[in-house]
């Protein structure tokens, strides 16, 4: 958790395979959205609509996971 790399409109960033958050932003939903940024940048899924999918992604994992 590194809030200075993160700027000031955004919660989180993921850059070089690093995910960096601000302490408000330490959310299940934040951490799913940029791990899904992680599985992309390792080309594990596609990036076409990558901001629309990752947040649909977080969404699902959580509504399964209850």
């Amino acid at each position: 958790m590194d809030g200075r790399r993160v700027g000031r409109k955004y919660l989180a960033v993921y850059w070089d395979n690093v995910a960096y958050f601000k302490k408000r932003s330490l959310k299940k939903k934040i951490g799913l959205h940029e791990f899904y940024h992680h599985l992309v940048h390792n080309e594990v899924v596609s990036s076409v609509g990558e901001e629309k999918k990752a947040r649909e992604y977080a969404r699902n994992m959580i509504k399964n996971s209850m």
